[in-house]
């Protein structure tokens, strides 16, 4: 944890985090030559953690690369100093990046102090600028409760291998003091081979500022950008064009950008693509018999869609959306595809195994 003149927050970050996480840690504390009492309040408060006092504000990146390198782990957990861990937290973080050694990074849901989700992944558009998926938004809804491999996520709650970290040479501190930094990191992980996952079965609640920043932000953000936008020029070529905000078709083909292939299943599930919903965007509309399946689905990856009262509106917002559409369809849904993903594969249901080979896993 970083920590930067917001010892009131920060005493609560630190409580949270010890009431909330049972699982073996060790806790390493960087303060950024806070003037508000922080360092005191660590020295007077903290016990078993290492705390390392800088001399100066060194910035999001430096300082939490000061402390990664002080870490003995095999993960990271970079936690912001305004970020209220919550009960249940870390076993769902762990037990996805320990279920494949291809995925780098981690990171929860996060919330509003009133409950209203503040992000689910962050998108990227062809500018260079993002996008909180779902800011604002109802957390519960299915449309954010399926974890998803992401472009990148916050450096407020990010748990990264370490081993992975230590390959891209940490945060750049080209990023100077804050903004970007995070962005960079996950796409520098996804250069080397590596994915980083949404997982909303942790939820962190974030408050976002409070560190004060005063009028660097101004300055800052477009300063990082740049450097952002030059570096990753040829992955930024392939994302939707800004604004993203209040153009559905551009979110969706943003928060889709990162993953192989989008499949889109009709009225049936088959569990071979179980196999490849991480790596490639499932979508399972209007099957049968689905509520007890619901929760499974979401947790394995898959989009499920339910409620739609206007199908026409949800296949035109997705128009050439989809490589592939399973299932028997009929009428009514048979002209709804053709019109609307007229270059995507029709694969019957029996057949959807296939996929497993085609788009891997």
């Amino acid at each position: 944890m970083v920590t930067y003149n917001a010892v009131d927050w920060a005493r609560q970050a630190l409580q949270a985090l010890s009431e909330h996480t049972e699982s073996s840690y060790e806790l390493i504390v960087v303060d950024n030559a806070s003037s508000d009492g922080t360092a005191e309040m660590l020295a007077a408060e903290l016990e078993q953690a290492t705390v390392v006092l800088n001399e100066r504000n060194r910035g999001f990146g430096a300082a939490n690369n000061q402390g990664a390198a002080r870490a003995v782990g095999r993960y990271l957990l970079f936690l912001n100093d305004d970020a209220l861990v919550r009960p249940g937290w870390l076993p769902p973080l762990l037990e996805r990046i320990e279920s494949n050694g291809h995925i780098g990074a981690v990171g929860p849901r996060l919330l509003n102090l009133d409950g209203s989700l503040q992000i689910s992944g962050a998108l990227l558009a062809r500018s260079g600028s993002t996008l909180e998926l779902g800011y604002g938004e109802d957390a519960e809804a299915p449309g954010y409760r399926f974890p998803r491999v992401v472009d990148y996520l916050s450096g407020a709650c990010l748990l990264v291998r370490r081993s992975a970290f230590d390959e891209v040479g940490g945060f750049d501190p080209v990023y100077e003091l804050a903004y970007f930094e995070d962005a960079d990191l996950c796409l520098s992980l996804a250069d080397r081979g590596y994915r980083t996952l949404y997982e909303p079965r942790s939820s962190v609640t974030h408050v976002r500022g409070a560190s004060p920043k005063g009028d660097l932000g101004s300055t800052l953000a477009p300063r990082n950008r740049s450097v952002f936008r030059r570096r990753w020029s040829d992955v930024l070529a392939s994302r939707p064009p800004s604004p993203l905000a209040g153009h559905g078709r551009r979110i969706l083909a943003a928060r889709d950008a990162p993953v192989l292939a989008r499949v889109l299943v009709v009225g049936v599930w088959t569990e071979p693509l179980i196999d490849v919903a991480l790596a490639t965007r499932v979508t399972l509309i209007r099957a049968p018999d689905t509520g007890s399946e619901a929760e499974r689905l979401l947790r394995a990856g898959v989009e499920v869609v339910d409620g739609v009262e206007d199908w026409r509106a949800w296949f035109e917002q997705r128009r050439f959306h989809y490589d592939a559409v399973v299932g028997h369809l009929d009428a009514e849904f048979d002209q709804l595809v053709r019109q609307t993903q007229p270059q995507a594969v029709h694969v019957p249901p029996e057949q959807a195994d296939e996929l497993r080979l085609v788009f891997g896993g």
